[in-house]
């Protein structure tokens, strides 16, 4: 952060700079261009010829410090530009990944649905069976497992169960459960 602010420093000076390069560079133009008009068209090229060695090329009025400054803004700008980068393909990534999360979410979605559906259509011998199971466990296994299934499935196995039994689990149940649990025995059997 302090690196950025130091930096950020800098970018009024550069622009100072590079509007004076500029200044430099156009007064120069016009000077050649007056040149050529009272010099004439040859010698005028036999002149920038001359100017064209790679000497003339790099400004003359930038400062070691300048040039250092400019070589850190440069590889600053290279470094953000490679972090954009970056940033751009963990997105792609990002985005990729939360479609296939959807596409898997609706795959669930159905499937507990079947689940549901087979659970809701189960022989009677079969829930019959699973009664019987839950009626020898111990109340606080039965309230623990009777919790992580189906609404419907536990209502089947809650109705079939001795009172006495139904009692016990309900009590090792948590309170919202064993409410909703109360509330859907108390009403009338759909068949």
């Amino acid at each position: 952060m302090k690196k950025t602010i130091f930096f950020l420093r800098f970018i009024p000076i550069f622009l100072f700079l590079a509007v004076l390069s500029l200044s430099f560079r156009i007064g120069d133009a016009w000077f050649n261009l007056t040149e050529e008009e009272i010099i004439g068209p040859t010698q005028a090229q036999a002149q920038n010829s001359i100017s064209m060695t790679p000497q003339a090329t790099i400004p003359q009025t930038l400062t070691e410090n300048e040039i250092l400054v400019l070589q850190q803004l440069a590889k600053r700008r290279a470094d953000l530009d490679e972090r954009e980068h970056s940033l751009i393909e963990k997105q792609k990534e990002l985005s990729q990944l939360e479609q296939q999360i959807t596409i898997q979410k609706k795959e669930l979605q159905i499937l507990q649905k079947k689940l549901e559906e087979q659970a809701l259509h189960l022989p009677d011998d079969e829930t019959t069976h699973l009664v019987k199971i839950y009626a020898n466990m111990r109340p606080q296994e039965a309230a623990r497992l009777l919790q992580t299934l189906e609404p419907n499935l536990k209502m089947q196995i809650m109705r079939q169960l001795p009172p006495l039994k139904a009692a016990a689990i309900l009590e090792k149940m948590d309170t919202q459960t064993a409410v909703f649990l109360t509330e859907e025995l108390n009403k009338p059997v759909k068949k």
